[in-house]
């Protein structure tokens, strides 16, 4: 986690660090991510060797009507909610709101090698799974299935 943002969000800080120990992992990547009103975010999937062996989670700081949409299944997020949800799925997010959504999204890597192990399978399989029915190396699907 790059040490600026400690200084500037010192009770979220604590609130990830105290997460990850809770799910025996380490912080990954942690960013602040608003949707304007109305917003879209097109149907994708977290490509990306990275992606292997880490969770993605968002912590909901404002919303109201924000929707993900992941392989056909839908949830609406609430505030003070955290989520995860497999990110290495196609999946669009939905904000129907006259006001910013703004999530805190960040990335957990379990501490556990044979989890991490198993992470790592799983995420070859469906990464194979995503470029055999034609989606390419940056997490876009093909044309048939946008």
């Amino acid at each position: 986690v790059d040490g600026a943002f400690y200084v500037h969000f010192p009770l979220l800080t604590k609130f990830l660090e105290k997460f990850a120990r809770e799910h025996n992992a380490s912080l990954g990547r942690v960013f602040i991510a608003i949707l304007q009103p109305h917003g879209k975010v097109s149907r994708h999937f977290d490509a990306g060797i990275y992606y292997a062996t880490r969770e993605r989670y968002h912590l909901v700081l404002q919303t109201e009507g924000s929707r993900v949409l992941v392989e056909g299944v839908e949830v609406v997020f609430q505030q003070g909610e955290v989520w995860w949800f497999n990110n290495r799925l196609y999946h669009d997010f939905f904000h129907d709101s006259d006001q910013e959504r703004i999530h805190v999204i960040f990335d957990l890597r379990s501490r556990a090698p044979l989890y991490r192990v198993k992470s790592a399978l799983q995420w070859v399989y469906i990464m194979t799974q995503h470029r055999l029915r034609g989606a390419n190396s940056r997490g876009r699907p093909p044309l048939s299935l946008k």
